[in-house]
């Protein structure tokens, strides 16, 4: 993401993805550990922090250092958050992988899902918010987009989908 930050966190973008109502539907908890991945400034990581409490962790994951900057600058002193710069999901565990609007970024589709699969523990689930594939007032060219269809290709299993508006999708894969 190369815009300003501003537009990772407008009150617009509250109102469209409202991250504290999509990550009770997603079906995070008290306790729960979940890895935000393509965490940005911490727009899902931070109201995640609230949910999970003391007792959970929220590993947040971006390749931009940009962004692991924005978000170290903001958690500084929480206990409960893990910050990585990379893109690869090996080695961690989670009840609950969260990806949004980062399909269009990976270049590596299979591998982030495969990963992704390998992280959940059992019971988990991988959720994808993302662009739907037609011109939306704001967002990453159209031709850039991963629609519904492919990404339920490339995870391979069938998702619950959730409602969310029309500009998204809303995909939550159970552990395969």
């Amino acid at each position: 993401f190369k815009g300003p930050l501003s537009a990772l966190e407008s009150e617009e973008r509250r109102k469209i993805l409202p991250p504290e109502k999509i990550l009770r539907e997603a079906g995070l908890r008290k306790g729960h550990t979940i890895i935000d991945f393509g965490c940005g400034p911490g727009f899902f990581s931070i109201p995640a922090l609230e949910i999970v409490g003391p007792s959970g962790k929220v590993i947040a994951i971006d390749i931009s250092q940009r962004m692991i900057e924005e978000i170290s600058s903001r958690t500084e002193g929480l206990p409960n958050i893990r910050i990585v710069k990379g893109d690869s999901l090996r080695g961690f565990s989670a009840d609950i992988v969260l990806a949004v609007n980062v399909l269009h970024e990976i270049d590596d589709k299979k591998k982030f899902f495969t990963e992704a699969f390998e992280a959940l523990r059992n019971g988990g689930k991988l959720v994808i918010i993302d662009w739907q594939k037609k011109e939306t007032p704001t967002g990453p060219p159209v031709e850039h987009r991963i629609s519904k269809e492919e990404a339920i290709l490339l995870a391979g299993t069938k998702p619950v989908e959730h409602e969310i508006n029309d500009m998204f999708y809303f995909l939550e894969f159970p552990k395969r």
